[in-house]
């Protein structure tokens, strides 16, 4: 047995509805399983005239539009504990970064003769006599790294060995002439790169959007960190990385000007320690 259609107002929006005593053609189960588009009718709108369904459907898009997000959200998004996480991996990452550059300055500081300068000019002398001397030792590294690869493909046909030695020689030549900040930027699009690739296997693809994709409604707070790992799809991936090589130059560059040439500067051989914890930080 029909009931005549009630005209109720939810809102500011003005809503036909029929009910009826009869028994439903699909259980609620199913009903509340069934996803309707925005300009799809609902069970309850079947019996209004088009054009009404039409303005109703227009006025619930305003109104939903107009809503604050996550406002009916269950559990409500709590934002004490993720600023409380920024904070600490902040801290706890420009900590270390100052400390494995007091490190590494102490070291190269004991490898360089440095005489300064009767009149200075300009920024600290020092830090740049260090940095140069890092390197000077990072080419001599992977000249010796050169010389054993040569030494394993002397097997290797004469036609084929002197394209395979030059190949990795220019490779080798080009990773040493990079500065520390592209240098660190190439880095961490290596971890980029890695973790696509681990989320292209379908046993790990679970695991990957878990542990690096961030919803706020889920309740971890570590996905604010791990987040900046992870890529929707290769396009995603492509564009973050040649921004962050074009923009990790540019910020390391900056970083490095002003810790060397600040009036209570301090000696630095290296600022890459500085620039990974600005980048981490910063995402």
């Amino acid at each position: 047995m029909n009931v005549p259609s009630l005209l109720f107002r939810r809102q500011g929006l003005i809503i036909w509805r029929r009910t009826t005593t009869a028994r439903p053609r699909c259980s609620p189960s199913s009903l509340s399983q069934r996803s309707y588009s925005p300009r799809s009718q609902t069970p309850f709108e079947s019996s209004v005239p088009h054009h009404e369904v039409d303005s109703l459907e227009r006025e619930r898009e305003r109104l939903i539009l107009q809503e604050p997000m996550f406002k009916n959200a269950e559990p409500k998004p709590k934002i004490s504990l993720p600023i409380l996480f920024t904070l600490v991996i902040t801290g706890v990452g420009f900590g270390i970064a100052a400390t494995r550059t007091n490190e590494e300055t102490e070291k190269w500081r004991k490898k360089v003769m440095y005489v300064p300068p009767i009149i200075p000019w300009g920024g600290n002398s020092f830090s740049a006599a260090m940095y140069g001397e890092w390197r000077q030792a990072k080419g001599r590294e992977w000249q010796k790294a050169f010389d054993e690869f040569q030494k394993k493909t002397v097997a290797i046909p004469a036609s084929i060995r002197g394209i395979v030695n030059y190949s990795y020689y220019y490779v080798a030549q080009s990773w040493v002439n990079l500065t520390e900040g592209k240098e660190t930027s190439y880095k961490l699009v290596g971890c980029f790169a890695a973790v696509w690739l681990v989320g292209l296997i379908p046993a790990a693809r679970g695991f990957v959007r878990r542990a690096f994709s961030h919803d706020p409604l889920s309740g971890r707070v570590s996905t604010l960190f791990t987040s900046q790992f992870g890529h929707g799809g290769l396009l995603h991936l492509g564009v973050n990385s040649f921004a962050l090589i074009g923009f990790g130059e540019l910020a390391w560059s900056y970083l490095r000007h002003n810790q060397i040439n600040a009036p209570d500067r301090m000696d630095e051989a290296i600022s890459g320690y500085h620039f990974l914890a600005f980048h981490l930080a910063g995402n």
